[in-house]
């Protein structure tokens, strides 16, 4: 029995301080305390959700008079507040931080291009100093294939003194008239003394 009336006794006493205006205040002062604390130190999305949990859950067991309700009402409100801003920040923050990124990697990407187009720009250097080696070795073969082959010269008729009979200096070489070959063009040309006839 007397542990039942110990029991008993200990159920009375913490119903006593429960719900005594003392205990009221302090938890209102805690719970606005923590608001507050809240409002001026913003803290990570949910915090202000939490510690609205816990008021509400110290709302549900209480009983309150309309004045006490009232000032507990404030103090969801005002948490409500909290962490609207508390998201509001929290976006915010993360956008900042990906306009940044954007930016951050937007620059590496132009470094990327940067470098990009000075390695292009090496190697078309390259190959044009290897089109130019082409081209001079092309030159080349040009100069020796028309050095061979008489290039950009004109042939040319020699009239040989007719060695058998005579003994004429110069002759005249005529041909045709043609409209591309005129007589101007053609001319002859002596070539030494007359060779002896065979024997």
């Amino acid at each position: 029995m007397e542990t039942q009336s110990r029991g008993e006794f200990i159920e009375e006493s913490f119903r006593q301080v429960w719900t005594s205006p003392y205990t009221s205040c302090v938890l209102w002062l805690a719970a606005a305390s923590a608001s507050l604390l809240v409002w001026i130190r913003l803290p990570s999305p949910g915090t202000a959700i939490a510690i609205l949990g816990a008021v509400a859950a110290i709302m549900s067991i209480r009983e309150m008079k309309h004045t006490q309700r009232a000032l507990w009402t404030l103090i969801v409100f005002a948490l409500l507040a909290v962490e609207i801003r508390s998201i509001t920040a929290a976006r915010e923050r993360h956008d900042k931080d990906q306009i940044e990124d954007r930016k951050r990697i937007d620059s590496d990407f132009e470094a990327v291009l940067r470098q990009n187009q000075q390695a292009f720009e090496a190697t078309v250097s390259r190959l044009e100093s290897v089109v130019s080696g082409v081209k001079a070795v092309a030159a080349t073969t040009e100069n020796t294939l028309a050095s061979i082959t008489g290039g950009d010269s004109f042939c040319y008729f020699a009239a040989v003194p007719n060695v058998w009979t005579g003994s004429p200096r110069q002759y005249s070489f005529a041909p045709e008239e043609s409209s591309l070959i005129t007589n101007e063009l053609w001319h002859g040309i002596m070539l030494g003394d007359p060779i002896p006839p065979p024997p």
